[in-house]
């Protein structure tokens, strides 16, 4: 029988070529975002795609919600 391991992974968070520290491991990663845009406003209308794999961590991208003027 083979044996299990856990292993945590480290979050980031990308925005644009902007890595972007984890504001708190133990939030989800919508709350993070939330959490994020207590000191940068333009992630207020945000979304997050991934997380994908890279480099042996979870890669949220951070992306502006397009919208219209008027």
């Amino acid at each position: 029988m083979s044996e299990l391991k856990s292993e945590i992974v480290e979050r980031v968070f990308k925005y644009g070529s902007e890595k972007i520290v984890d504001p708190d491991p133990s939030l989800t990663s919508s709350a993070a975002l939330k959490k994020l845009a207590e000191r940068r406003t333009e992630f207020l209308n945000s979304s997050l795609s991934g997380p994908k794999y890279e480099n042996g961590k979870m890669v949220y991208r951070i992306e502006r919600s397009a919208g219209t003027k008027g």
